[in-house]
């Protein structure tokens, strides 16, 4: 696990300024009949239409805004089985109620000494270490509480049943993060979490209640639990993290919306348009999400970004004899 780095390209994707040799004239004529124009390199395919089908397809256009891109550091979780919580939960109040009936009782006993009603000083020292006892076994199921959760969890400095009470039922999900040694020296302010195999940006969440775990015997390195409430992820189930760099610095690039993104060759790609009506197919790095969308470094703002109709853009480009619908 190592921090991500973006890579910023020096070149943009276009087609001016490419030295180019002088197309055979088979294939200037194959082009000039079909929509479809292939490119010498074979990295980037451009559609060509009319502004008659680019209206009947829905085109849409929009121009790719400037962004910054947080660094972040990598790191890996597992979202906790909320059974042995459920256990520890319910010998904590077990354990305290028993202790409050025993200090009840005790006080009872007080309130009647030198009275006709008063027990034997005999039942007065049972009752005693009796009160002790249950306070002692209500703080030692505290303690396996904060060894399962860690010390300084969100409930551990005021008094928050609510809260643990929704994580016992499991309704709140705590994930248990770990980084590898030396990429954090804090407490991250916050998590952004996805699936091992999220299709796109928007099935990711974020936690901003992040607290030290107990170390992993399993796994070396630096742990911590998050919240993760009403999600829709399996007890068990591994899932990966990542947290803001803490050198705080920012990448400059732009943003891609979501609906750019079309997939074709398990690759992710979009399209821009390079002039009018002239629509070339450009590598989309989907790594690093961003509001709806996506922060990357190969494309600049400004560039006119294929928002509608991409699908039908794809479809026209590997099937050329494919025609706008009336």
């Amino acid at each position: 696990m190592r921090p991500l780095h973006l890579i910023v390209l020096v070149g943009l994707l276009s087609l001016a300024g490419c030295a180019k040799s002088a197309p055979d004239a088979a294939v200037t004529a194959a082009a000039a009949q079909s929509s479809v124009v292939p490119q010498q390199d074979g990295s980037d395919r451009q559609v060509k239409l009319s502004a008659e089908d680019a209206g009947k397809m829905g085109i849409v256009v929009v121009h790719a805004t400037a962004a910054q891109f947080l660094l972040e550091i990598q790191g890996y979780a597992i979202v906790v089985n909320h059974d042995a919580i459920a256990q520890a939960v319910a010998d904590v109040g077990t354990a305290e109620a028993v202790s409050k009936q025993s200090h009840a009782a005790l006080t009872r006993m007080e309130h009647l000494a030198g009275t006709a009603g008063a027990e034997t000083a005999e039942a007065h020292e049972a009752a005693q270490r009796q009160a002790s006892a249950d306070e002692i076994a209500a703080a030692l199921a505290q303690r396996k509480l904060s060894s399962l959760l860690g010390q300084h969890s969100p409930w551990a400095a005021q008094d928050n049943q609510a809260l643990l009470q929704q994580v016992a039922s499991g309704h709140t999900k705590i994930v248990r993060v770990t980084f590898a040694l030396g990429t954090l020296k804090l407490t991250p302010h916050s998590l952004r979490l996805s699936r091992l195999d999220a299709p796109t940006a928007q099935e990711q969440w974020y936690s901003h209640t992040i607290w030290n775990a107990p170390a992993d015997a399993s796994m070396p390195g630096r742990s911590f639990f998050a919240l993760l409430p009403d999600v829709s992820v399996e007890e068990g189930e591994r899932l990966n993290a990542w947290a803001p760099g803490e050198d705080e610095t920012a990448a400059s690039g732009a943003w891609v919306p979501g609906s750019a993104a079309v997939a074709e060759g398990g690759r992710y790609w979009c399209y821009v348009q390079r002039q009018q009506g002239t629509f070339a197919r450009t590598p989309l790095d989907i790594r690093h999400p961003l509001r709806d969308g996506y922060f990357v470094s190969d494309l600049k703002p400004g560039d006119a970004i294929v928002t509608g109709g991409a699908g039908l853009l794809l479809a026209r480009e590997l099937n050329p004899d494919t025609e706008a619908d009336d």
